[in-house]
């Protein structure tokens, strides 16, 4: 009977570390277990902001409009987003249960140029830059400010202190290639600017009365001629090119001398 009970106990032992070898994977789960919901996984970011939207057209975006960030071609797709730089390219975001992928992040708060490691610039990280769409928004909050105020809410207290909302009138009308002026109110004076030293050449109503004239640097690095409007009356015409160190432009332009509009009484 000895000998039959080491032979139980030895087996008995056996079996209780064969249970105890399972993996609790194979193990059935009760009802109770089964019963249980599982958690839900927490995001690492929860962010409540807004969302907007925008096409991919050269118009809303740049001259490769399907070419994201990221490098891939998002033109048809659903699942694509862009992010502020907090989130990296390929990070996963969920928006009313749906899930997107992060392939762009707001361009002109990236870095897109060579590596400036003094100052902390990296090709695809963020600039520093204010980001466009908290810009946007921050603009519409300053605009539903000023309807309540009946005034600009940034309006500065020192211009307003001078002007009083008044417009000046206007005394001089400054030209330059990059911003060529087509209209001269009656009795302002004219300057044309240039970067370079030159000369301009200039006439009246077709190219009369022609006069060429060299242009003289000023305190912010210009270089200025002022033409003689003092006689002349609206309806007439300026007509001029400029040479921008040996080189002539090769352009004409035309400057209509207008009416003077009449400032409120």
């Amino acid at each position: 009977m000895r000998g039959n009970g080491r032979i139980r106990g030895f087996l008995g032992g056996i079996a209780l570390a064969g249970v105890a070898s399972i993996h609790p994977a194979t193990v059935p789960l009760n009802d109770k277990a089964l019963a249980q919901p599982t958690p839900a996984p927490k995001p690492d970011i929860y962010v409540e902001t807004y969302v907007t939207g925008y096409n991919t057209v050269p118009g809303q975006t740049d001259y490769t409009p399907c070419i994201a960030a990221s490098g891939a071609n998002i033109c048809g797709r659903r699942d694509a987003v862009a992010c502020p730089p907090l989130l990296p390219l390929g990070a996963v975001v969920e928006i009313k249960g749906k899930k997107y992928s992060v392939e762009l992040l707001n361009d002109q708060s990236l870095w897109d140029a060579a590596p400036i490691a003094a100052r902390g610039l990296s090709p695809g990280r963020p600039t520093g830059a204010a980001m466009p769409l908290v810009w946007a928004h921050a603009e519409y909050l300053k605009l539903v400010v000023s309807r309540t105020l009946g005034r600009a809410f940034d309006r500065p207290d020192s211009v307003w202190e001078r002007y009083r909302g008044e417009r000046p009138t206007l005394t001089r009308v400054v030209w330059s290639q990059q911003a060529p002026a087509a209209q001269l109110p009656e009795g302002c004076a004219l300057t044309v600017a240039l970067r370079e030293p030159g000369a301009v050449r200039w006439g009246l109503d077709g190219w009369q009365e022609v006069r060429e004239q060299d242009t003289a640097a000023n305190a912010l690095a210009l270089h200025v001629l002022e033409i003689d409007t003092s006689r002349l009356r609206a309806g007439r015409y300026i007509d001029l090119t400029f040479r921008s160190g040996a080189n002539w432009i090769g352009t004409d332009f035309r400057i209509l001398v207008t009416p003077r509009a009449r400032q409120p009484g």
